[in-house]
């Protein structure tokens, strides 16, 4: 059985927490990435679009677009 190596880190551009890591990276045999939840909270941890759903759905959609992907940031097995 191999040892598994993880990796804990913040993608330029996102909020940094002390408390959480926004992408945990998993590698063994495998490779598996792990995602924090989302919200509307930018790099400096405002709140955008209060009472606003529309720019809410933006910026979780604009924080979404850092994580890293299979095809921008691993090899695809």
């Amino acid at each position: 059985m191999s040892r598994l190596k993880v990796k804990h880190s913040n993608p330029e551009g996102l909020f940094d927490s002390r408390v959480f890591s926004q992408v945990v990276t998993v590698s063994g045999n495998t490779k598996t990435i792990y995602i924090g939840g989302q919200n509307a909270i930018n790099s400096e941890g405002q709140l955008i679009g209060r009472d606003n759903l529309e720019l809410q759905t933006k910026q979780v959609l604009e924080v979404s677009a850092k994580y890293p992907t299979p095809s921008n940031h691993f090899d695809v097995l």
